[in-house]
């Protein structure tokens, strides 16, 4: 089972931020896929919640020193 998220987050400022966060989620077990977008300051993933939950990806993002604003399931 895929869920989606769509994170909200400060902080991301040019495409090397996009690339380190997708590549820091990606090594998170449960991850299926995830794309940053720095214009916009979303963060969308797919991930499997057996594996991984919502809280784990907003606190990743933490340690990495974004501040995460907001977080919905994404459609």
């Amino acid at each position: 089972m895929t869920e989606q998220l769509l994170v909200q987050v400060e902080g991301m400022s040019c495409g090397g931020c996009e690339q380190r966060i997708s590549t820091a989620l990606a090594r998170l077990e449960g991850i299926r896929h995830s794309t940053a977008d720095h214009s916009s300051g979303q963060v969308r993933v797919a991930y499997d919640p057996e594996h991984v939950s919502a809280g784990t990806v907003r606190g990743r993002l933490e340690e990495m020193g974004y501040a995460v604003v907001s977080e919905t399931g994404a459609d």
